[in-house]
């Protein structure tokens, strides 16, 4: 379970960086391509801390139901 959380946590700030790197990137976008693939960054970090939110709940119901 602790490599399993450390994994989990890695992907947290790897889904940080995409976001700040999606906001850098929409500031100095020339064209609508570039504009579109920071969306699509920023759309996909914000999908995958969705699941790190359900994943994150899902252990501590399972920790819970274990007391």
């Amino acid at each position: 379970m602790e490599k399993n959380n450390a994994l989990i946590q890695r992907v947290y700030a790897l889904t940080r960086d995409m976001i700040v790197l999606a906001d850098e990137g929409h500031a100095v976008a020339n064209d609508d391509g570039c504009r579109l693939l920071f969306g699509v960054v920023q759309d996909c970090a914000y999908k995958i801390r969705m699941e790190l939110e359900r994943e994150k709940e899902a252990h501590g119901k399972a920790a819970s139901a274990g007391e």
